[in-house]
């Protein structure tokens, strides 16, 4: 739990990728989301895929 010297941060982030290019791009971030929960204080780092096209 965070002391009164620190603040918790939420950070929601959207991309879009390119057709066809979609299992490079999960291929990369799943070494974003491996090296980033390791990092001290990480809470949770995930990686979520919407199956709709037109997500915005």
């Amino acid at each position: 739990m965070p002391t009164r010297k620190e603040t918790m941060r939420a950070i929601v982030a959207r991309t879009r990728v390119k057709e066809g290019r979609e299992a490079g791009f999960e291929a990369l971030a799943a070494g974003l989301v491996t090296e980033s929960r390791r990092e001290s204080g990480c809470l949770a780092y995930d990686l979520w895929r919407t199956k709709r096209m037109n997500a915005s």
